[in-house]
């Protein structure tokens, strides 16, 4: 008999399907080389390029204890970027879905659903250069929005 899939349970299969198709799909760059920020990871100094589209995501998940409650949350950070000059990318990033369970001794609570958005910028200052140790410097500037599900967006 099949299971009724939650809305959480569908947004996390198109998610993974997402992922699937981006990975099996060809890329086609300049070069072959692709520099990627990883959500929720280390930026790097470069830009991915006139009329380049890149999707970067993950899964990604996260346990904190302290003050006699523990949380637990599961995230699919993402994020879009698209190439409008050689030196500029536009960018929109999030969490994407979200599950948090806390449990503070007297039970726990769950809460599902999508992290808010940032719209940014990525401007590449100077090009680095590996034979001569110069790194690349780029700047980033990201608006947050409060675009999240009622129970996970931010103040």
């Amino acid at each position: 008999m099949p299971t009724k899939m939650t809305g959480f349970g569908r947004g996390l299969a198109a998610s993974g399907a997402s992922v699937a198709l981006a990975v099996a799909a060809p890329v086609f760059a300049k070069d072959d080389a692709i520099a990627t920020d990883r959500p929720d990871f280390v930026e790097s100094g470069a830009v991915v390029g006139k009329g380049v589209f890149q999707l970067e995501t993950s899964a990604a998940a996260a346990r904190d204890r302290g003050g006699g409650a523990a949380a637990r949350t599961w995230t699919t950070p993402t994020l879009f970027r698209l190439g409008v000059s050689e030196r500029l990318e536009l960018r929109l990033e999030s969490d994407g879905l979200t599950r948090q369970k806390v449990d503070d001794g007297t039970g726990s609570r769950s809460e599902s659903g999508v992290s808010n958005s940032s719209l940014g910028l990525k401007w590449l200052m100077r090009e680095g250069d590996e034979a001569t140790g110069k790194a690349a410097l780029a700047w980033l500037a990201h608006l947050e929005t409060n675009s999240g599900s009622a129970a996970l967006r931010g103040s």
